[in-house]
């Protein structure tokens, strides 16, 4: 099953909010401006962009509401689901950085500002997590967790799988993690992503927070993100 179709199966329609909106207008604009070689394509794709913004919910009007815009339909983003949101604020500076026509690039700007202005807060968590927390994590044994898994051909099946896992071998280090962890570090990404160097003494504390061998989940890589996408310090 394609991912397109599972998300339209499951009524997931995320591409009509901020979380995919930059997603899909940057992989078009980055083929059009280096490798299709027409100043034609170029033209038609900005005509098609123009078209979007008309209606009320735009490509640039959407990209730049940021990501609030998209919390009654995704619950907890502030306090668990900012990682979805890295790869929508590194759109959109791209497309910053190669758009040309001066009103889009402003709404662009706008929804790159909104996002590190929300998730700004949230960098100051990674004080919650103790490297010495000795909780269990016992995802690594996925199917013994889940040992009544079934496909899931909508929300409401994920979700109900998601509450019969065997939460005696399960434990609580994941959602630990999650929390404290992957979301601080997350903020922290969309905030430098910003390219200004705002916030750079919080980004560098919470990067520097962690004890990396201790970890269990991959998204600790956020912190690497932050820090390339920080400007050269002076």
């Amino acid at each position: 099953m394609s991912g397109s179709r599972l998300c339209v199966e499951r009524g997931l329609r995320y591409h009509f909010r901020l979380w995919g909106s930059p997603r899909v207008q940057a992989p078009a604009a980055v083929f059009l401006h280096g490798f299709a070689g027409s100043s034609r394509d170029w033209e038609r794709f900005g005509e098609a962009r123009r078209r979007a913004n008309l209606l009320p919910l735009g490509s640039g009007a959407l990209a730049g509401s940021g990501f609030p815009f998209d919390r009654e339909a995704i619950p907890h983003i502030d306090e668990s689901q900012l990682w979805i949101y890295v790869g929508s604020q590194a759109s959109l500076a791209k497309l910053i950085a190669m758009e040309t026509e001066e009103s889009v690039r402003a709404q662009y700007r706008a929804g790159l500002a909104v996002n590190a202005r929300n998730a700004r807060p949230a960098i100051h968590t990674h004080t919650s997590f103790d490297n010495e927390d000795t909780k269990v994590f016992g995802n690594a044994n996925w199917r013994a967790l889940y040992s009544t898994w079934f496909p899931q051909a909508s929300q409401a099946d994920a979700k109900k799988l998601s509450e019969i896992a065997d939460n005696t071998k399960r434990g609580e280090r994941k959602g630990y993690e999650s929390r404290w962890m992957k979301n601080p570090l997350a903020a922290a990404a969309i905030v430098a992503l910003t390219g200004d160097g705002a916030e750079r003494e919080a980004i560098e504390q919470a990067i520097r927070h962690y004890d990396y061998a201790r970890l269990n989940m991959a998204e600790f890589f956020f912190a690497e993100c932050a820090f390339y996408a920080l400007p050269d310090g002076k």
